[in-house]
């Protein structure tokens, strides 16, 4: 995955070494593996070891391992264009989300990948898709179908459909990313709310999609 002539590998082992003995409970055989995923998602090596340390803090505080971890926060890291020194900000983001919902840092970070990259698109930030997630799974979704809620709820946004388009008319509101991006997804959500007021079957008119109505 890298030039060795540029990357001294005996640095990188000695990094790993490094964090397996600062970071009690973390498991050696699980490091090479997640210094591999790091680098494979596209972190510079040398910027690699700062987001494998994280990693394996919050697969210790999240009961999960390390590649688990690094797998969610390299996708944030990757979806929202965001660099390697922001992945303590990341995990805690993960860590919120998890003490707001009903979830888990390793099912955060397995299912985050249906949602992230819709969500960056529309210029949701990482913290408001998460908090929509955990707010979901305190009403009983499980974590991958909140996810996938989130996503059915950008999708629809994003791309419209002319039914969804004539109710938004209707309800003399914007239904479109623009609004979204302006407006926030929090604020976007409660305007269609308000202007809806409990209506579900205009609203079912505007979120066909069933996970999104949800």
């Amino acid at each position: 995955l890298v030039d060795t002539g540029a990357v001294n590998m005996d640095e990188m082992s000695d990094g790993l070494q490094d964090i397996a003995s600062r970071i009690s409970g973390t498991n050696w055989n699980d490091l090479p593996k997640a210094l591999y995923q790091t680098i494979s998602a596209g972190i510079d090596a040398g910027d690699a070891l700062q987001v494998v340390e994280t990693s394996a803090k919050s697969a210790v505080a999240g009961v999960t391992e390390v590649s688990v971890a690094v797998d969610g926060i390299t996708t944030a890291i990757n979806a929202w264009g965001r660099e390697a020194e922001d992945a303590e900000e990341i995990s805690d983001a993960f860590f919120t989300a998890v003490r707001a919902g009903k979830t888990t840092f390793d099912e955060l970070s397995n299912s985050i990948g249906r949602a992230a990259p819709l969500a960056a698109t529309t210029n949701t930030s990482l913290e408001e898709l998460l908090a929509g997630v955990a707010a979901l799974t305190t009403s009983g979704l499980k974590t991958e179908e909140a996810m996938t809620a989130m996503r059915g709820i950008f999708q629809k946004i994003i791309k419209p459909t002319q039914q969804a388009k004539d109710a938004a008319n209707e309800l003399g509101i914007e239904f479109n990313q623009a609004a979204l991006e302006s407006q926030g997804l929090y604020g976007f959500l409660q305007n269609i709310s308000e202007a809806a007021d409990g209506n579900t079957e205009i609203l079912g008119r505007l979120f066909e999609d069933v996970e999104a109505l949800n």
